[in-house]
C-alpha cells in the first residue's frame, strides 16, 4: 500500500483483520472530523484537556493524550502535522492544529483502505505552508456537486488553497451582462466557501484587471473598453508566432487610459472581494498585458517608452483595493520581468508575486527570478502547470504531457527547497490562451501530476521516479500498475488494467482511457489526412484504396469515440460543454474527411 502524500515517519506494529476499537469517541478538530467518528460510536471519551487537538476511538472511556514528539514544534509550518498512534484499544491522532487532526484522519483512512487495520505510529508535518490548486473556468463549468467533490480530493492530498478563476461564471450583480447563463449562483460561492473550509482549504478568488477579460470584451457592450482598437502594421501579412500576431486577439485586453473601463473591472473586483469576506487573498492575474500602448490615448498619457509605468500604476491602484479591504494582493509575474530595479521599487511591497513557469528547463530563470523579487522585498510564490501548452504535437491536445509535468513540479520543489519558499500553486489551464482556443486535455486527466505536486509540497525531497505506481496504488487501488510509460500499446493495455481493477476512482480512470484513444485517434487522423491529397490527383486505383482504407478506419474510430467522449464531459459538465469539446476534437477532421471521400 503506498501513501500520498508519503509520511516522513511511520512505524509498523502489525495488522488485524479486526475492526479498530470503538465504542468511545472524541475530537475538538471541526464539525466534520466529528460527524465521520460517530460511525465509530456515540458514547463521548472523557480527555484531558492540554491544549491540543485530537481525534479519538477508543474501548476506554478516560483518555489520557501522548506528549507531541520534538518534530511538532510550535513552528508556522509543522501546524500540518500531526501524531497518529493505532494499537488494539483503539486510534489517537493529536496535533496543534485542527488541520493536522484532518490530514492524520485522511492517512489513517487510506490505511484501512486495505480493508485490515493498520498498528503502529506515524509523526508527520509538512515542508510548506503554500499548497495551492488553481482552476479556470474559462472553457467548462463543472456542476456544483462535482465542485464539492473536487474540494474534497484536494482535501484528501493536502492542498490548503484553492485560487477560482471564475471567469463569468461569478454572479455579478451590477453587471449581470457578463455572466454566463451558466454560473454559480450566490448561495453556491458560499456553500464552496464553507465546504473548503470545513476541509481547512482556502478559497482565494481569481480577478483579472487588465488582460484576459475576454468574456467581457468580446460583448458588444463593452468592446469600445478595449486596448487594441487599431492592427499595426506589419512588414508581411504574417508572423511567426503559431497563433498569429499577439494583437490579433483585440479582446483581452482594457485600456489603461479609460475609466469608464476601470469603473467597469474595478465593480467586478468590489464583488469578487466582498463575496469572498474570509478570504485572505485576492488574485489580480494582471499577466500576458500583451497590447499595452496600443492606444494613441495610452502613448500621450504614459510615452513611447511608458509601458512599465502604466503597468505600475495599474498594479498599485488594483492593490490599493484588495489592501483596502484587509487582504493581501497576488499577481502573476511575466509582466515583471523586465523590469528595472528602480521600476520594481515604485510597486507596493506587500503584494505577493506568483511566478508562473512551466517547463523544468526554466529552471535558472526561476531561479534568477526568485532571487531578484525577494531581494526587492516581495513574497514569492512559485506556479507549475499540470497541463498547459504542451507544443505543437497533436496528441498533447488529449493528454497531458507527463514527462514534462512532473519535471516542472520537481523544478518548483527544487528552488522551494534552495531558495526558501514556502510553496507553490499548481495550475490547472482549461484551454489555451484566448477565447477561441480550444479546450485543453479533458480536466480529470490531471490527477497525477496534481497529486505528485502535493506529494512534492508536502516532502520537498520527493522524486518522482516510481510515482506512476504509487499513484495508481493510491488513486486507484490499483497495485504494480507503471502507468504513462512505454510504447503506446504497453500505455493503453496498463490504463485498460486499471479501468478494470480501480476499487476508486472508476469515472477518472474511464477518463484517461478515453482521452488515450483521442490522442492515438489524433495522430492517425493528421497522418491519413496529409495524404488525401492524391484522392483528386491521377494516381493508380490502388494507391486511392489504400489511402481510403486508411481514412475509412479513422472515421470508424472517430464514430466510436464521439459518444464515449461526450458521454464523459457530459457527467460532471454541462451538454453544451460536452458539445463544445467533441466538436472540438473531430469536427474539422469529420469535414476534410467528407470532402475527399465524398
Amino acid at each position: 500500500m503506498y501513501f500520498i502524500p508519503q509520511p516522513k515517519f511511520i512505524k509498523e506494529q502489525g495488522h488485524t483483520p479486526s475492526n479498530t476499537a470503538s465504542g468511545y469517541i472524541a475530537t475538538n478538530a471541526g464539525a466534520l472530523l466529528e460527524g465521520e467518528l460517530k460511525r465509530f460510536g456515540s458514547s463521548a471519551a472523557c480527555v484531558e484537556d492540554c491544549g491540543l487537538y485530537y481525534a479519538i476511538l477508543s474501548s476506554e472511556k478516560s483518555i489520557t493524550l501522548p506528549e507531541l514528539p520534538a518534530e511538532l514544534d510550535d513552528s508556522a509550518v509543522r501546524k500540518d502535522g500531526f501524531y497518529l498512534n493505532a494499537g488494539e484499544n483503539g486510534l489517537q491522532i493529536v496535533s496543534r492544529h485542527p488541520r493536522g487532526v484532518l490530514y492524520g484522519w485522511q492517512l489513517w483512512k487510506q490505511l484501512a483502505a486495505d480493508e485490515t487495520n493498520f498498528f503502529g505510529t506515524v509523526i508527520d508535518y509538512s515542508d510548506t505552508a503554500f499548497r495551492a490548486f488553481h482552476m479556470d473556468m474559462r472553457y467548462g463549468f463543472p456542476k456544483f456537486e462535482r465542485m464539492l467533490s473536487i474540494i474534497d480530493e484536494l482535501s484528501a492530498y493536502r492542498y490548503n488553497k484553492f485560487i477560482l478563476e471564475y471567469e463569468n461564471r461569478f454572479p455579478y450583480q451590477k453587471h449581470t451582462d457578463i455572466t454566463d447563463p451558466l454560473h454559480f449562483t450566490p448561495e453556491q460561492v458560499g456553500e464552496i466557501q464553507a465546504y473548503a473550509a470545513q476541509r481547512f482549504i482556502e478559497i482565494i478568488p481569481l480577478q483579472q484587471t487588465i488582460g484576459h477579460l475576454e468574456y467581457m470584451l468580446k460583448l458588444p457592450q463593452y468592446y469600445h473598453l478595449r486596448e487594441m482598437r487599431n492592427f499595426p502594421e506589419t512588414d508581411k501579412p504574417y508572423g511567426f508566432n503559431s497563433v498569429g500576431f499577439k494583437h490579433y486577439n483585440d479582446i483581452d485586453e482594457i485600456c489603461a487610459s479609460n475609466e469608464d473601463a476601470y469603473a467597469v473591472v474595478e465593480s467586478m473586483l468590489d464583488e469578487m472581494i466582498i463575496a469572498h469576506p474570509d478570504s485572505s487573498y485576492v488574485h489580480l492575474g494582471c499577466d500576458e498585458a500583451w497590447n499595452l500602448l496600443s492606444c494613441k490615448k495610452c502613448i500621450e498619457k504614459f510615452g513611447v517608452n511608458g509601458a512599465n509605468r502604466l503597468y505600475a500604476g495599474h498594479i498599485n491602484r488594483m492593490a490599493g483595493k484588495v489592501l483596502a479591504a484587509g487582504k493581501t494582493p497576488i499577481v502573476w509575474d511575466d509582466m515583471l520581468r523586465h523590469f528595472t530595479d528602480s521600476e520594481l521599487e515604485q510597486l507596493d511591497k506587500r503584494i505577493v508575486i506568483m511566478i508562473w513557469l512551466y517547463y523544468e528547463s526554466n529552471y535558472k530563470l526561476a531561479k534568477q527570478l526568485t532571487q531578484r523579487l525577494c531581494n526587492a522585498g516581495f513574497t514569492v510564490i512559485g506556479a507549475a502547470a499540470s497541463k498547459c501548452g504542451e507544443g505543437p504535437e497533436p496528441q498533447y491536445l488529449d493528454m497531458p504531457w507527463y514527462e514534462l509535468r512532473m519535471g516542472n513540479v520537481n523544478m518548483w520543489g527544487r528552488v522551494c527547497a534552495e531558495d526558501g519558499i514556502d510553496g507553490f500553486c499548481m495550475t490547472v489551464w482549461s484551454n489555451y490562451s484566448g477565447t477561441i482556443a480550444p479546450p485543453h486535455p479533458f480536466f480529470d486527466t490531471i490527477w497525477y501530476p496534481v497529486l505528485f505536486a502535493a506529494e512534492k509540497m508536502w516532502n520537498l525531497d520527493a522524486v518522482s521516479d516510481g510515482f506512476d505506481e504509487r499513484f495508481a496504488s493510491s488513486f486507484f487501488g490499483v497495485e504494480g500498475a507503471a502507468l504513462f510509460h512505454g510504447s503506446t500499446a504497453t500505455r493503453f493495455k496498463c490504463i485498460e488494467r486499471v479501468c478494470r481493477e480501480c476499487k476508486r476512482h472508476s469515472y477518472e480512470a474511464e477518463v484517461i482511457r478515453a482521452m488515450e484513444l483521442t490522442s492515438i485517434y489524433r495522430l492517425k487522423a493528421l497522418a491519413i489526412g496529409r495524404e488525401l491529397y492524391k484522392l483528386n490527383m491521377d494516381v493508380t486505383q490502388a494507391e486511392k484504396n489504400i489511402i481510403r482504407n486508411r481514412a475509412h478506419e479513422v472515421n470508424a474510430m472517430r464514430e466510436e469515440l464521439k459518444p464515449l467522449v461526450r458521454g464523459i464531459v457530459a457527467k460532471y459538465y454541462s451538454e453544451s460543454d460536452a458539445d463544445v469539446f467533441v466538436r472540438s476534437r473531430f469536427d474539422a477532421d469529420e469535414a476534410l474527411m467528407q470532402k475527399y471521400l465524398s
